[in-house]
């Protein structure tokens, strides 16, 4: 239930955190651009998705989002269809995969900010990987009186994308060792 003021309760952040944990992604990627800047400034963009085919869910995502002042962009497309497990028959599903993107560095910064403490995990990792970036780089637009043309980046903003990259990696899992533990040791903890 929303608060008085209209903007998502504590419950509602954690659930939206938890949905994106398990449908959703966050990227922080870079390319060289293919006009004539392309060996002098990548192109380093931030992302925040989130895939459904429920269109309840998507839209509980989507007024959350709304609600901390975050305009997702949403998107319907028709999903392909797949292999059964056993690979014998293929099935298409009936209906269309939505999609919400939060893609502006102010709305991703906004959003993070709001999600990163419901977050564990990899995920987590990654969120405050991209909003230590999200933060040097909005610092540096205002520094340049609000204005990213011809804003270069940095050494230090193009570092953090090889480390999200890094931990995006297959078997590049940070999670335990971040709290200080081994998945042998959380294992051996856990109840039998």
């Amino acid at each position: 239930m929303r608060n008085q003021q209209g903007t998502p309760t504590k419950v509602e952040l954690a659930w939206l955190a938890g949905f994106i944990e398990g449908e959703g992604s966050l990227a922080l990627s870079a390319w060289n651009r293919l006009d004539n800047h392309a060996s002098r400034n990548p192109k380093i963009a931030v992302s925040i998705k989130i895939y459904n085919t429920d269109a309840a869910l998507i839209s509980r995502c989507r007024d959350i989002l709304k609600g901390i002042g975050v305009e997702p962009y949403m998107k319907e497309r028709e999903q392909k269809p797949m292999l059964k497990h056993d690979g014998s028959k293929q099935y298409k599903s009936v209906d269309p995969m939505l999609t919400l993107t939060v893609s502006k560095l102010s709305s991703a910064q906004k959003a993070l900010t709001c999600l990163t403490p419901y977050l564990f995990g990899d995920k987590r990792i990654r969120a405050e990987i991209m909003l230590e970036y999200l933060d040097k780089r909005l610092s540096r637009q205002k520094e340049n009186s609000g204005n990213f043309r011809n804003l270069r980046y940095q050494d230090d903003e193009i570092a953090l994308v090889k480390k999200f990259y890094t931990l995006t990696r297959p078997g590049q899992t940070k999670a335990f060792a971040r709290r200080g533990e081994t998945p042998q040791r959380v294992m051996s903890m856990a109840p039998e």
